[in-house]
């Protein structure tokens, strides 16, 4: 886990973000950590690509396969 970055959104939902895990192409993911100490692994997707609503994500970051 890397810190996160000037620029990294310090919370996404009930999440706050801790740490950076990763990038690629479609976005980047954190370690985030809810209130309750729950932890997860919190994906944001890049702007360009959350505007697309013909993505496999579509507009509500959940996937149409999987359904989470």
């Amino acid at each position: 886990m890397k810190a996160l970055r000037a620029g990294d959104p310090e919370q996404v939902g009930p999440y706050r973000l801790v740490g950076r895990l990763g990038s690629g192409g479609m976005g980047s993911v954190f370690l985030g950590r809810s209130r309750g100490g729950r932890t997860a692994a919190v994906k944001v997707v890049r702007p360009d690509l959350a505007e697309d609503r013909g993505s496999a994500a579509g507009s509500s970051g959940r996937s149409p396969r999987s359904g989470v």
